[in-house]
């Protein structure tokens, strides 16, 4: 179905996390899905590749450090041209336009916003929890801001961009962790606009079919605050 390399003679893999309830799958790193979306959404063709620390081939040791998600250009065993690097990956497939760019700035500091909060374990209003969710509702109040004064539907203007990939697949995440873990939700009363957002690019078939399952992300971040909960 996807076409962004039509002088490929192999398909593209993209090696990734694999998930924790069946390592076959795909798992729940927020990166490997923004990629992901802004393949489906440019026309790409690659083959998704979840790979266990301990199968990683030598090339992404030794040329990447074992980072992922890497997009293979000439598959698995092959390191040529690889690109280990989600933004450029995303990027490449589906350049991005003036709005996204406008979108991605004032998204800055969005996912460490999301991943210290997450985090931390102290009790809701307690320690740090209140100065992390604060700059967590700061950056979530000016992403709602800039799409309420931009009039798009989508972060990248009227059809979904580079933005939308970034942003939604981070917003996702939240919404399967932050409650779990934090007792956060969206505020839809001083959000209105993202969480509007939100429930659109659920209906978008790119973003549908490449999202982690709830219970992975939920074990991810178990691991990630020390295996608390």
């Amino acid at each position: 179905r996807e076409r962004c390399r039509p002088r490929m003679l192999m398909t593209a893999a993209l090696l990734c996390k694999p998930s924790y309830l069946d390592p076959s799958k795909v798992g729940d790193c927020p990166f490997t899905h923004f990629a992901r979306v802004a393949l489906h959404l440019g026309g790409c063709e690659y083959i998704p590749w979840p790979t266990a620390p301990d199968a990683k081939p030598n090339w992404l040791l030794d040329e990447h450090g074992g980072s992922m998600p890497c997009l293979a250009p000439m598959g698995f065993e092959n390191g040529d041209g690889a690109v280990s690097d989600s933004f450029k990956i995303a990027s490449t497939a589906l350049p991005p336009t003036p709005a996204d760019t406008a979108s991605l700035a004032a998204a800055d500091g969005f996912f460490p916003s999301i991943a210290k909060f997450i985090k931390n374990t102290d009790a809701v209003g307690e320690g740090q929890d209140v100065e992390l969710r604060q700059a967590l509702v700061d950056v979530l109040v000016r992403l709602d801001t800039h799409l309420q004064s931009s009039g798009a539907t989508f972060f990248g203007g009227e059809a979904v961009g580079l933005a939308d990939a970034s942003i939604a697949t981070k917003l996702f995440m939240l919404e399967c962790v932050g409650n779990h873990y934090k007792s956060f939700t969206l505020d839809s009363g001083r959000m209105p606009a993202l969480s509007a957002y939100q429930k659109r690019m659920l209906a978008v078939p790119e973003f549908e079919s490449t999202k982690p399952e709830l219970a992975d992300a939920v074990t991810g971040w178990g691991q990630a605050r020390g295996g608390g909960h």
